[in-house]
């Protein structure tokens, strides 16, 4: 996962961008520089009709400005493999780089297409046999909230767990649907992942996230405009002391109201009920569901 502690700004001919370093704060400025005469560069380049804009939502073209609240790493690399950060509108996220979140958001309700055959092949399975008790391939009503289990948005998660033999904890977030793959570990840049996301229906610019950032997200807190508050004055990195306070101000609002809210739903469970957790994804799932469930809450 792509995330720095160290960050500086850099100018030339009124472009103004962030650099970034794991080093040191004078590299980070060198890595802005660089970026600033890039900028220029592009700006002043012959038009070209086959150049897409990268200014999106989110970047996916460099890492991330968020600050790390916390992070674990794996007991036998020592690498970081979670983490939990604050991005620019003041929300918490869940960052790992293995354990799989599919973020199902559409702009409208559609059928997608069949997940079978290039999963069914990829992970040698395929569609269970006629003969099998459906309840122990979609979990049926163990624990879970049927309302809204048969959206077809659904359709394509639904598949791809049955066709890859994933089992998969289904979430009811404000706009759409959360999935979190708990037999089976991911490289989220690598072809297999991709794979799995776009035929469960992910969003194309969650999917792309998830490879520019080399992890799996998950929002687990409140949008600070469904609580009723704005967005944070200034995010990190902090130009100044009087930026940071500004934030820390909005912040003390912004903790206690979104206590009331949550990110997420649980639902129901796809696949094979019977697959046993991957550690780290057990991890990660306790970690989401303390901190982006709650019972009887209202999403935001």
């Amino acid at each position: 996962m792509r995330f720095y502690p160290h960050w500086a700004q850099g100018e030339r001919d009124g472009f103004r961008v962030w650099g970034w370093s794991d080093r040191s704060v004078d590299h980070a400025r060198q890595v802005a520089m660089q970026r600033a005469a890039n900028a220029v560069a592009e700006y002043n380049a012959p038009y070209d009709e086959n150049r897409t804009e990268r200014w999106d939502y989110y970047p996916i073209d460099r890492p991330l400005r968020e600050a790390v609240i916390d992070s674990w790493q794996d007991a036998s690399t020592g690498q970081v493999v979670g983490a939990i950060s604050r991005n620019h509108y003041g929300s918490l996220v869940l960052n790992s780089s293995r354990v799989m979140f599919v973020d199902i958001d559409p702009p409208a309700p559609k059928k997608p297409k069949k997940a079978g055959g290039f999963l069914s092949r990829l992970f040698g399975g395929g569609p269970p046999e006629p003969a099998q008790d459906a309840g122990n391939m979609t979990g049926g009503n163990s624990g879970s909230t049927s309302e809204g289990a048969d959206d077809p948005r659904l359709d394509g998660l639904r598949s791809a767990a049955v066709n890859a033999g994933l089992q998969v904890r289904v979430y009811r977030t404000p706009a759409g649907y959360r999935g979190l793959v708990m037999n089976r570990t991911f490289d989220p840049r690598h072809d297999t992942a991709h794979a799995v996301m776009n035929a469960s229906g992910a969003d194309k610019l969650y999917v792309s996230l998830c490879h520019s950032q080399d992890c799996f997200r998950a929002r687990l807190t409140a949008k600070p405009w469904r609580i009723g508050l704005t967005r944070p004055p200034r995010s990190f990195p902090f130009a100044n002391e009087l930026a940071e306070a500004r934030f820390e101000a909005w912040l003390s609002e912004y903790e206690p109201a979104a206590s009331a809210y949550a990110a997420c739903a649980y639902l129901d469970t796809f696949g094979p009920l019977d697959a046993a957790p991957d550690p780290e994804a057990d991890r990660v799932m306790r970690t989401h569901d303390a901190l982006a469930c709650g019972d009887g809450m209202p999403l935001a």
